[in-house]
């Protein structure tokens, strides 16, 4: 009886080792992949000419289809970070998923608090109502290529 005890303290002993403390430092860059590509396309247009810059898109506002442009590209970068934060999840890839659309959400509300003098209303409100269909999108796809997968 006491081997049987000490060998089921002994597996809680090393469960609990094995889940606790989470890796943090592999799965926390997940959550600013989106923000980081969305910079660096906006970064990219501007220096190629394609687009004005910051100073004059804020005395004459952004063109329309520059901002309809930017709506497709951050929604993609959005699914692509709810993609990966379901991959690299240790354990039940759509909480994550749905924990980085909670994120988007909150950073585009703020954004569009922020924003609110500046430019047209209808862009920021598009990116904040499209961030966490997309991040869910982008879980939701990574658990179905996950369960259609063939098991070795």
């Amino acid at each position: 009886m006491k081997l049987r005890i000490y060998r089921m303290q002994r597996y809680s002993f090393h469960y609990n080792l094995q889940t606790y403390p989470p890796k943090y430092s592999r799965y926390s860059g997940r959550h600013f992949l989106g923000a980081v590509l969305s910079t660096l396309t906006d970064s990219i247009f501007e220096h190629t000419g394609l687009v004005p810059g910051i100073a004059e898109q804020k005395a004459h506002g952004s063109p329309a289809w520059y901002l309809s442009l930017a709506i497709i590209y951050r929604s993609i970068y959005t699914v692509l970070s709810g993609w990966l934060s379901a991959r690299l999840a240790p354990n039940n890839p759509m909480r994550y998923a749905i924990i980085l659309g909670i994120i988007a959400v909150l950073a585009n509300l703020g954004g569009t608090i922020a924003m609110w003098s500046i430019g047209q209303h209808w862009y920021p409100i598009i990116l904040t109502v499209l961030a966490f269909p997309s991040a869910w999108l982008g879980g939701k796809l990574y658990v179905r290529r996950k369960l259609s997968a063939p098991k070795a």
